[in-house]
């Protein structure tokens, strides 16, 4: 196992695979970082010209989200269950945000699907950045959020973070922190049935969310808890963890 994600990591089920510091993923220069599972590629959206890379003291090449235009954007090759996927991704402080919802991943049922729920990751509050992951309802301001990385861990952090969410049903999603569970819905009525199959990730957001990003894995299942243990173990060493 972890041909694409990495030394003993899932496969089965992983359909996104994104690692700066491979070249496959990143071949040093362009506008796309490349999947190394399905294709399913991630290249700059909305303007960008080039990617901004960051050589990390302990995980090599990695991306500067902190840069205008650092937004990329993953339409995935085949739906994704709403009710039946995981994300883990390894991400590093790098500045306060200049503003509140400073965005560092969306899953989106559409390209112009901007209403309606649909699940997030940002880092907020000016004077205090953590990291959120929540599901939002746009129309109704309806949040169902989980504090990943708080305040305390984050602000002026110089270590890297290993953060996942894997969704198991309508009512049951839960938040990991270097491979262990710290939580889960914290809403259980919370109705995400009008979400609709998930067809698009995008990374970033070119209004400076003040963080590094290492590698991205997505995948079409609920990752148990060990299974993101073992993810987390796979790679802890590479981020100094």
């Amino acid at each position: 196992m972890g041909v694409f994600a990495g030394p003993n990591c899932i496969d089965d089920g992983l359909v996104l695979s994104l690692d700066s510091g491979n070249n496959k993923s990143w071949i040093g220069s362009g506008t796309t970082w490349f999947d190394i599972t399905n294709n399913n590629d991630a290249p700059l959206y909305s303007g960008g010209t080039t990617i901004s890379e960051y050589a990390d003291p302990l995980a090599g090449t990695v991306f500067n989200l902190d840069d205008t235009n650092q937004l990329f954007q993953v339409q995935f090759s085949e739906d994704i269950n709403e009710y039946t996927w995981s994300i883990i991704y390894w991400i590093k402080y790098k500045g306060t945000p200049s503003a509140n919802y400073q965005q560092i991943w969306q899953l989106r049922a559409e390209v112009s699907n901007n209403s309606g729920y649909y699940f997030n990751c940002d880092s907020r509050q000016t004077a205090t950045p953590h990291i959120h992951q929540y599901v939002k309802d746009i129309a109704l301001s309806s949040w169902d959020t989980r504090t990943t990385v708080s305040t305390a861990d984050w602000v002026g952090s110089d270590r890297w973070f290993c953060c996942g969410l894997s969704m198991h049903a309508e009512n049951d999603w839960r938040s990991y922190r270097e491979g262990k569970l710290i939580g889960s819905n914290t809403v259980p009525s919370q109705d995400i049935s009008g979400i609709s199959n998930i067809n698009e990730l995008r990374i970033g957001d070119p209004d400076s969310p003040g963080a590094y990003m290492g590698n991205v894995m997505f995948y079409n299942r609920a990752l148990s808890a060990e299974e993101m243990n073992q993810n987390f173990q796979g790679l802890r060493a590479r981020y100094g963890l």
